[in-house]
């Protein structure tokens, strides 16, 4: 764990751009945000609502930054159509501390998207888990345009990431009745 960890914190360094996508997102969303405010197109929602509005944004630019950084403007055709994932499932490949660190930061990378979705927008489970994979769909499409590659192992963990953000918030609204009224748009 501690070797995936070290991993993470690698990738961040020697890609220090994400932080400043990040960092800049926040006083932009804001110009934006109190903009269609003064405008009378948004109203004020609350203050929940407006934070989690807010890490969604992150979220997004994260996301973007993440899987489209370090950009390269071509199209190198890389799809692997091939699953580690079910290989080392099933017994026929071994996969090394990169796989895992891989296979762990891909589940992770939609589980948010999967709750701030079902938490903001009061859509239904499927709805939004077909609206996760066609995000998920999109971003690993457009990759190899940037110089990444399209895996099916990214697909398939950043869509069971993103049912157990959908269920995390489900479980949320089942203990917490409230917050479905506290959250409405």
């Amino acid at each position: 764990m501690v070797e995936i960890l070290t991993n993470i914190w690698e990738y961040f360094l020697e890609n220090p751009l994400i932080g400043w996508i990040m960092l800049l997102t926040v006083p932009i969303y804001d110009l934006i945000h109190r903009g269609l405010i003064r405008t009378g197109k948004l109203r004020w929602t609350g203050a929940l609502r407006e934070t989690l509005l807010l890490l969604f944004v992150l979220y997004c630019a994260g996301i973007l930054a993440v899987t489209f950084l370090p950009f390269e403007l071509t199209f190198s055709p890389s799809y692997t159509f091939r699953s580690a994932l079910l290989e080392t499932v099933q017994g026929t490949y071994t996969a090394g501390s990169w796989h895992w660190t891989m296979w762990l930061s891909n589940l992770a990378l939609f589980f948010p998207f999967g709750l701030f979705v079902s938490l903001l927008w009061q859509r239904t489970a499927g709805k939004t888990l077909a609206l996760s994979l066609g995000t998920i769909l999109c971003v690993e499409v457009l990759q190899p345009f940037a110089g990444r590659s399209f895996d099916v192992d990214d697909i398939l963990l950043n869509f069971l990431g993103a049912e157990v953000g959908i269920g995390l918030a489900m479980g949320l609204k089942a203990l917490f009745p409230g917050i479905k009224k506290k959250l409405a748009g």
